[in-house]
């Protein structure tokens, strides 16, 4: 009765025990999961997309038009496997982007121009959106009624270049031939760091090759190849024997430097992006170019139009079709017009807009309000009859004129009459005019009206002036009279020599730039020993030069990495050994054998297998009453646990994209047998290697390569390391740690150790043998954070 009770009272302490540690059924909760996510384009521009979830989910759906997206959020639901492998992508939909978290999981689906959006949810958990592209048809809109011969701009196969893939230099003794190969189009620059290095620079790539120096050929005595950041771009420096002349082409994906124009290839020029910005009521429109292009800007139908020549091309990534809501440019397209391409930008009301050309493109710039002095002022568009996809007259322009012998000043006066503008004659506005007019743009009898009285009309802001073309054509002579007067003064100034200094950039690297603002008798040479540039030129030419500098010569920002390295080592072993003999003393009643003694080693024991560094041992005897058998029995055991932490926290300081290494550990010197053999190093310990670059919101993009190695395996010949290594990519805010870990190892080892044969008898084999088991865990974190420092 007693043992029933002893085994009640066991198995209820056990069930207690395996209870414990678990929470009630009823408080675990299955997260939802979207089950199903699926996008069809159902034609002409119209798509539909669908989000299934296991339960009912409160979804919610957002539309952002910076960048185009749709964004659908999922509160407290995760993604199954077969929705994050799922991707869709077309001319219109970019891509999807999944991103799970544990309040709120989203789905964007990225798109690549304004749409038009509508959802609905049913009752079976699942949601449906469809969109449709929203852009209007400018080419019909506003063209058409116009009588031009509008049509798309077909983009070029070929894209924006990311990498130099191949380099080979086919110089002779007496002609520089140089080919780069990219994986598409790139802008680039060259010239002359001195009388025999030649520098050619691609913008906005970086090298794949595998070398960073060639041997030279011909006039061609040697190459390097290196990167560089800011800005981003590849340098290829060509020492030459002597200066020779250079011609440059891009063909396609192929760069051709060459010493022969007629080997150069035709320069093709590139529409390569097309980008807007708004800050406030401003906004902007940036167009880049690959080459040389030049616009010329009209005001058709009261849009703005850049028209390019007729050779520009627009490679294949660009987007050229845009639609805004509040903004001056209501609409941009890049379309080809009469054969050529033409950017046209439509306002949404009366604006002021300006064109500026920079040194990659042009900047376009619109404000409701006047910024600085404006370029020119856009009419309001014309409002479109219902229905009717062709834009009418504005009536508002339109005038009926009857006059007879009328004076001309009179009649300009009436034709400006409630425009806003003021009025300037010159003197040679005289005579009467005589006109008969009806529902005519005012424009159209105004420029009648100039060019029979051979008059010219200058209008400069809310100002008219009115003057003979007589007078207008002496008073442009003059304007060029006087620059030409300034140009010669140049050219007859003074010459005077300074020494400009470099503070962070070298000097050698910005002589392109400064050559740029000299002017045709100045020169520049670099004093590589000071890091400055000795400058020849006018007063005001060394001034320009100096302004620049305070510009392009900037301090490149730092970044101070800190690292807290935490390494943990956890040791468990246990050894359980055995030991036992007998002894047996006693006679026969036979002549031979007449005493038997059978004893263990000089211990006493037959089995002695005790645990290794025991601290634990029991033991037991046994003897007979006549003393003639005796057993002796001891059990013996060790259990150690060891656990240590090494934490250490080294911090470097390094420039904007370029790489730091901290490195803790040692070298370990391997020194084999035999007469020839020589020592090996082998270094082990932590390897930190991380590469900083500061994004334009002053947060840090860190790639990060964390590596630990120890010893591993030494032999008579031979030494190995053991490496464990994690490789990540990290964006950071100024001052965030984030932390690296998963870097641990395991290491289980057991030792039988026992009699040959009897060890292995079930059961009775315990009395043969003993066991040491040894557990060792051990595992590295890295936390890293780094500090921007402008």
């Amino acid at each position: 009765m007693r043992a029933y009770r002893l085994a009640i009272f066991i198995a209820a302490v056990m069930l207690l025990v395996s209870c414990a540690g678990k929470q009630p059924v009823a408080d675990e909760k299955p997260a939802t999961e979207i089950k199903n996510f699926r996008i069809v384009d159902l034609g002409d521009g119209e798509y539909g997309a669908t989000v299934r979830a296991s339960e009912p989910v409160g979804f919610r759906v957002l539309y952002s038009k910076s960048p185009y997206k749709i964004v659908v959020f999922a509160p407290d639901a995760k993604f199954s496997e077969e929705v994050l492998h799922y991707n869709f992508s077309d001319t219109v939909v970019e891509g999807i982007v999944f991103t799970p978290g544990k309040a709120m999981s989203q789905i964007e689906i990225l798109l690549t121009e304004n749409v038009d959006y509508d959802y609905s949810m049913d009752d079976n958990n699942t949601l449906g959106v469809t969109f449709r592209t929203a852009l209007p048809d400018l080419k019909s809109d506003t063209l058409g009624s116009y009588g031009m011969d509008v049509e798309n701009l077909a983009p070029e196969k070929v894209g924006l270049a990311d990498a130099v893939k191949s380099f080979a230099d086919k110089s002779n003794d007496g002609t520089l031939h140089l080919e780069i190969g990219l994986d598409g189009v790139a802008r680039y620059d060259y010239g002359y760091l001195d009388d025999n290095t030649l520098f050619v620079d691609l913008f906005d790539v970086k090298s794949s090759l595998g070398k960073k120096a060639y041997p030279g050929n011909g006039v061609v005595s040697g190459i390097k190849v290196g990167e560089y950041y800011p800005p981003k771009k590849v340098r290829f420096l060509v020492d030459v024997f002597s200066r020779v002349p250079v011609f440059a082409g891009q063909n396609g994906s192929k760069l051709t430097i060459t010493s022969d124009m007629a080997a150069a290839p035709e320069e093709e020029r590139y529409i390569a992006s097309i980008d807007t910005l708004n800050y406030k009521n401003i906004q902007s429109i940036v167009v880049k170019f690959v080459g040389r292009v030049s616009y010329t800007k009209k005001i058709v139908n009261n849009a703005l139009h850049l028209e390019f020549e007729s050779d520009v091309k627009m490679l294949g990534n660009v987007k050229n079709r845009f639609s805004f809501s509040n903004m001056p440019f209501s609409e941009i397209e890049l379309v080809k017009i009469d054969g050529k391409p033409v950017l046209v930008l439509e306002p949404s009301a009366d604006i002021f807009a300006r064109v500026d050309t920079t040194p990659e493109g042009l900047l376009i710039s619109a404000s409701y309000e006047e910024f600085a002095r404006a370029a020119m002022e856009l009419a309001k568009a014309p409002e479109k009859k219902e229905g009717d996809s062709k834009q009418e007259v504005n009536k508002d322009n339109l005038i009926t004129l009857n006059m007879k012998e009328m004076d001309i000043r009179e009649a300009i006066r009436l034709i400006y009459y409630g425009r806003d503008m003021n009025l300037i004659f010159g003197e040679g506005v005289k005579g009467e005019v005589t006109l008969f007019l009806k529902d005519v743009d005012y424009e159209t009898a105004l420029k009648l009206i100039l060019r029979d009285r051979n008059l010219t009309l200058v209008e400069e802001g809310n100002i008219a002036w009115v003057i003979s073309s007589t007078r207008y054509q002496q008073r442009q002579a003059e304007i060029e009279a006087r620059k030409r007067a300034e140009m010669e003064a140049k050219n007859l100034a003074p010459l005077q020599t300074e020494v400009v200094s470099v503070n962070f950039a070298t000097a050698g690297e910005l002589v392109g730039i400064i050559q740029s603002v000299l002017s045709n008798r100045g020169k520049v040479e670099v004093e590589a020993r000071t890091n400055s540039f000795v400058i020849t030129d006018t007063k005001e030419a060394i001034q320009e030069v100096k302004r620049l500098m305070k510009s392009v010569d900037k301090r490149t920002p730092q970044v101070t990495i800190e690292a807290r390295i935490v390494e943990v080592t956890d040791i468990n072993s246990l050894g359980l050994g055995i030991q036992w003999g007998a002894s047996v003393n006693d006679t026969t009643k036979v002549h031979f054998p007449n005493q038997v003694d059978v004893g263990g080693d000089s211990s006493g024991y037959m089995v002695n297998i005790p645990a290794a560094g025991a601290v634990g041992t029991i033991g037991l005897s046994l003897l007979n009453r006549t003393g003639t058998f005796g057993l002796d029995l001891a059990l013996s055991a060790l259990e150690t646990q060891n656990k240590a932490k090494t934490i250490s926290s080294p911090r470097v300081t390094t420039l904007d994209n370029m790489e730091a290494t901290i490195k803790s550990g040692s070298t370990a010197l391997i020194v084999p047998s035999g007469d020839n053999a020589e020592a090996e190093e082998i270094d082990v310990g932590i390897k930190l290697t991380v590469r900083p670059q500061i994004t334009s919101n002053k947060m840090v993009f860190l790639d990060i390569d964390v590596e630990k190695s120890s010893l591993g395996e030494v032999t008579a010949n031979t030494a190995t390391s053991d490496e464990k290594k994690a490789e990540t990519k990290v964006l950071l805010a100024n001052g965030e740690t984030t932390v690296i870990g998963g870097l641990y190892q395991d290491e289980q080892s057991t030792i039988d150790t026992g009699v040959p044969g009897f060890k292995d008898i079930p059961v009775l084999g315990y009395l043969f043998k003993g066991k040491t088991k040894r557990v060792t865990r051990s595992e590295l974190l890295v936390f890293i954070t780094p500090y921007v420092d402008m």
